[in-house]
């Protein structure tokens, strides 16, 4: 309408061209407000489902029972998180717009039919280029988390070539990926220009008296521009349905992974024991033989119950049975109430050490110091930096073994729960710190008196103050009492205290020997300190001997700290308060972005990269399509 009446030169029709023209500019402007909507949309509605997937599979690898946990590593179950899920949430702004309508012509259907083989061989690749990922980040955890003893046997080499073989062929795999692509966008990129060489040339072939007007070319080219579009959503709609496919096959296949048996373990708050087993066979794997057999047990609430026995006897297993963790072959337990762990090999997470004492639970002053001066920390604190609020690395690389075990055992006993799992945490403190600990947190006088207790223990010399003993021998029950029954009876129970006597003993005599030591080199250091402080401040104040400034140790305000060198029990030095700033105990600080103009720097190193050469040719390509 518009060529017409401007080639006609008709002056009373031209208010119908002005309206045409308002009425396009109007429909390109209400476009453009519901395209921005429409991606709006999507955009909330992708990131919804990646929130849904991210929870799913955080909450998956939390219940994943033994036998499907070591098919996973956690490089690749971090892949499923980042990668995948990432992915998905991308893709599918893609195809929300919606599949090209494509009809009738020659050149598109042979692009698509190319595309298509294009598809099928950028699948394969791409599930290549995904396992070797998780390969290689596999390779990387290993790497991090076993830096002490690479650097110790210098095998920085080895692995190092060992990661750069795994990223060259993964590198080369990307390269196909991406030359596919290139190839694939290039087809499509062409395709609607051969689509309107070939249609104007069949159109002057198939009939001679026919004429390439301004009319009909303009319509035609506009016809093939609304579908250049749709062309290129659909180039890239090739490429995302791939990735989409083997992301969702990925985390499918871990999704349909087999959880924890529920059923291995009831909670009910009206039980008359804390924990009671009836009948119980439990295994860690259907294929295997089963660890625990026959196991029935009723362990009363508000005691202290010891578990026994022999390495290998399955004492581990037993508490891990209790917490659900195995598979049920027959049999049943039954718990009353909540449930504090503290494992063998402590779980330190990256944050101070009052937050990982805390665990999410309200800051009750009174309460965290009887806490932490019962797990005998209050020592440690006197000596760090920030004192509670100094950061502890990534599974507590800046804390010693006793130290983890400490903060792990005063965040249980900070949770003020019902049962109290223990599963031989005083293995990993010294002697007399394990005593000490034993009688603060432990025993009918400690502070969790009252409440059930369960101790996994191989040391003899508190077992005299438990209120009731187990004795495991070869996944089985082989007696339950009390410390005197068992001693009478001169069965298993008499065999492990016969056996492990001597190496108690030894333990004790290097233990009074390393005590007796360090009290006297710490007298030895108070004497000369107090001795030293005489002579610079002579007339200052000393403090009593048996007094602790708990302010000194702990951060009320989050600020600042006041920090003692005192020991356990011990008055802290007269050498004054020492102020230290909250920071100064932090590993990690926030990042800062930087503002103002990109660098031209910046662009040149990209340019390098790419190669000048081919950047200047895909420069001009550039200009020449526009």
């Amino acid at each position: 309408l518009l060529i017409d009446t401007l080639q006609q030169s008709r002056p009373d029709r031209r208010w119908i061209v002005y309206c045409v023209c308002f009425i396009l500019w109007t429909t390109n402007t209400f476009k453009s407000f519901i395209l921005s909507q429409s991606r709006y949309s999507s955009t909330v509605l992708a990131t919804h489902m990646k929130t849904v997937l991210l929870s799913a599979i955080y909450k998956k690898a939390l219940f994943m029972c033994y036998t499907s946990r070591k098919n996973y590593t956690v490089g690749e179950i971090v892949n499923l998180m980042s990668v995948d899920c990432q992915r998905i949430q991308y893709s599918h702004s893609s195809l929300c717009l919606g599949l090209p309508m494509i009809i009738g012509i020659v050149t598109i259907v042979v692009s698509v039919v190319v595309n298509t083989w294009i598809v099928s061989k950028q699948k394969v690749i791409q599930e290549d280029v995904m396992h070797l990922k998780d390969k290689r980040i596999k390779l990387m955890d290993e790497i991090l988390n076993s830096m002490k003893v690479l650097k110790l046997y210098a095998w920085e080499n080895q692995f190092k070539n060992q990661a750069e073989k795994i990223r060259s062929g993964e590198i080369t795999l990307l390269k196909k990926v991406y030359h596919l692509f290139a190839i694939s966008e290039t087809i499509m990129g062409v395709a609607p220009f051969l689509s309107n060489v070939a249609v104007f040339a069949v159109y002057l072939l198939v009939d001679r008296e026919s004429v390439l007007d301004a009319k009909t070319a303009f319509v035609t080219l506009s016809l093939f521009n609304l579908m250049r579009i749709p062309l290129i959503c659909m180039k890239l709609l090739i490429k995302n349905v791939v990735q989409i496919y083997i992301s969702f096959e990925r985390i499918h296949e871990f999704l349909l992974t087999d959880n924890l048996d529920e059923s291995a373990m009831a909670i009910n708050p009206d039980a008359e024991h804390a924990i009671s087993i009836q009948d119980g066979t439990f295994t860690w794997d259907p294929s295997l033989q089963p660890s625990l057999w026959n196991l029935n047990a009723n362990i009363p609430c508000g005691q202290l119950t010891a578990i026994v026995g022999p390495v290998g006897s399955g004492k581990s297993s037993l508490v891990s049975a209790i917490l659900g963790e195995m598979q049920k072959v027959q049999g049943k337990i039954t718990v009353k109430g909540t449930i504090a762990y503290v494992p063998q090999q402590a779980w330190i997470q990256n944050a101070s050490i009052r937050d990982n004492i805390l665990f999410g639970k309200a800051f009750n002053k009174r309460r965290y110091r009887q806490v932490v001066k019962a797990c005998q920390l209050d020592r440690d604190l006197s000596i760090l930096e920030a004192g509670d609020l100094t950061e502890i690395g990534e599974k507590g690389i800046n804390l010693s073994g006793g130290q983890k075990q400490r903060v792990s055992l005063a965040r249980a006993v900070y949770s003020q729960l019902d049962i109290y799992l223990f599963d031989d945490p005083l293995s990993a403190v010294d002697a007399h710190v394990g005593k000490a600990i034993f009688e603060n947190v432990l025993s009918s006088k400690g502070l969790l008196a009252g409440r059930t207790r369960i101790l996994v223990t191989h040391g003899i010399n508190w077992l005299s103050q438990v209120d009731r003993v187990f004795v495991l021998m070869n996944g089985r029950i082989s007696e339950q009492g009390s410390y005197n029954e068992l001693v009478s009876h001169n069965g298993p129970f008499a065999k492990f205290l016969q056996e492990y006597s001597n190496d108690t003993d030894n333990q004790n005599d290097d233990s009074e020997v390393e005590a007796t030591t360090a009290d006297k080199n710490h007298q030895s250091e108070a004497s000369t300190k107090e001795h030293e402080e005489d002579e610079i401040k002579g007339g200052e104040r000393r403090m009593s001997k048996n007094t602790i400034i708990w302010d000194t140790l702990f951060l009320d305000n989050g600020n600042t700290c006041h920090v003692r060198d005192s020991g356990v029990g011990e008055s802290p030095d007269a050498t004054g308060i020492t102020t230290l700033d909250a920071r100064e105990g932090k590993l990690i600080v926030e990042e800062t972005l930087q503002t103002g103009r990109v660098k031209t720097d910046v662009f040149l190193t990209f340019g390098r990269a790419a190669g000048l050469c081919v950047l200047l040719i895909a420069f001009l390509v550039f200009l020449f399509n526009r």
